[in-house]
């Protein structure tokens, strides 16, 4: 459990501070523009997003694996070749793609997005698209192992999106604004050009690229490229229906709900980037009986973490949506509701995921992620054009909960695990007799300032569960000063 959760306070750390200044580029877009431009600029970019699927090829693991192969023959040149070979089998697919975009960009506005502001939007976003496969970048700082670089490259792409985003806000005329967002991707874009001219300077560029190795990072990525499918089409159709089906407003108010309850599962779900090589280890070594004390640990302090988060989201929606993003926003809350339940499910499934690959399940892995996502589509098209986003909603919940059923399902199969269901139930009690104790004090209280009630609400309620949780044994006082200690 100690690497468990050193290997993950690094992660964290990293993570906190990125996925605090995105949210944060994202409240500052919400604030700025009107809730129709706030869906029509995440609509566009989850356009682009989706087109990830088409010149992804698993070539980022393919960068990552063969890098990876030749630093361990400290073979540099091949390492730089990999890396170049990647970039431009990726490029010849955004190029021609990006022209594409680029010449219907009038009617893929007009007829996809009905609206002609979508027009500026697709042309920089085409041109970006060009300069997609130099984020490679990262994949490369991975196969040498240098995850300092790799976690700079993330942290200067959320920096450039933060500041060139309010600069252009700021100096552009006000019905040019909305590309500000879209225009800061392509200066990031830009910056990673000055990156790989530093890198590659030293080598022709003419003799970098390796037609063979092309090809066998070819073979070795593209059977990657399902598992990515399944988890894009998670995401991205989800935006794609409801801004064909529905409008750009309900697009605005699920990249509001979504970023939201993904600022909280994104962090706690930071474990499994550890687990996975902890959990392969223990179970090759047959060692089950320890595998099993660390999973139930690891589970308790996820349950412990988000039980009471997600009721306090669910009970909080209105306050949160109005506080953050506005109360132009505030018809977003019945959503953030509904997808406040994955702040569970999600970190859930994250620690399952890396015990089915340790346990070479990759094949009830996706077969268990198509059964899924075929209910999460069948749930979208049934429900999409009477609901709306709250139909879309319910669909993505109901999509992911039979992920995590049929996942927990496998591995109780293989390694007699039992899910504590009595703790999850004790947990929920105790989060609303908290709940209940909160709203009694506060009824109280007369003060007319939203955020000093939010605050004092939030500090009363984590603070008693955190006593009563204390008081009921659900976690002793000696396991939390021995995570600190961690």
């Amino acid at each position: 459990m100690k690497r468990i959760l050193k290997g993950t306070s690094y992660v964290i750390l990293t993570n906190l501070f990125l996925a605090f200044i995105g949210y944060f580029t994202k409240i500052l877009i919400a604030r700025e523009f009107s809730v129709e431009d706030f869906g029509l600029i995440f609509g566009v970019i989850s356009f682009f997003e989706f087109f990830h699927l088409i010149y992804y090829l698993g070539i980022d693991n393919a960068v990552i694996k063969f890098v990876s192969d030749f630093k361990a023959k400290k073979n540099t040149f091949k390492e730089l070749q990999s890396y170049f070979s990647g970039i431009v089998t990726q490029f010849k697919i955004t190029f021609p793609l990006s022209l594409v975009i680029l010449s219907l960009s009038p009617l893929i506005a007009n007829y996809f997005f009905k609206t002609n502001k979508a027009t500026s939007l697709l042309i920089i976003g085409s041109l970006a698209l060009i300069l997609h496969p130099l984020r490679l970048i990262k994949s490369y700082f991975a196969g040498i192992q240098k995850i300092d670089k790799m976690s700079l490259i993330n942290a200067l792409e959320k920096i450039i999106l933060f500041v060139f985003t309010l600069l252009f806000i700021l100096v552009l005329p006000k019905n040019n604004s909305i590309n500000a967002y879209m225009l800061s991707y392509f200066i990031f874009f830009v910056a990673l050009i000055i990156i790989n001219l530093i890198i590659l300077k030293k080598n022709k560029l003419v003799n970098l690229y390796n037609k063979k190795l092309s090809k066998k990072m070819l073979l070795y990525g593209l059977p990657l490229v399902f598992s990515s499918a399944l988890g894009m089409l998670f995401g991205k159709i989800d935006v794609l229906m409801l801004t064909y089906f529905r409008n750009l407003t309900e697009v605005a108010w699920y990249n509001v709900s979504v970023p939201t309850v993904k600022s909280i599962y994104g962090l706690i779900g930071s474990f499994s980037l550890v687990y996975f090589p902890l959990a392969n280890e223990m179970l090759k070594r047959d060692n089950k009986k320890s595998f099993k004390k660390n999973f139930n640990r690891l589970l308790k302090y996820i349950l412990i973490i988000c039980i009471p988060s997600c009721l306090f989201i669910i009970l909080n929606s209105k306050e949160i949506i109005n506080l953050l993003f506005g109360v132009k926003y505030i018809d977003a809350h019945s959503s953030l509701i509904i997808y406040a339940f994955m702040i569970l499910l999600v970190p859930l499934n994250k620690i399952f995921y890396p015990i089915l690959l340790s346990l070479s399940k990759t094949k009830e892995v996706a077969k268990n992620s198509i059964i899924a996502m075929i209910v999460d589509m069948i749930g979208n098209f049934l429900l999409i054009f009477k609901w709306g986003i709250l139909g879309v909603a319910f669909s993505s919940l109901l999509g992911y909960l039979t992920l995590i059923i049929l996942n927990f399902k496998v591995i109780k199969k293989n390694l007699r695990l039992k899910f504590p269901l009595l703790k999850s139930i004790t947990l929920i009690i105790l989060s609303g007799i908290c709940i209940g104790l909160t709203n009694y004090i506060l009824g109280w209280l007369n003060s007319s300032s939203i955020l000093f009630v939010f605050v004092l609400k939030f500090i009363l309620y984590f603070g008693m569960f955190g006593v009563i949780i204390l008081i009921t044994k659900q976690i002793t006082i000696k396991e939390i000063v021995q995570l600190i200690k961690s």
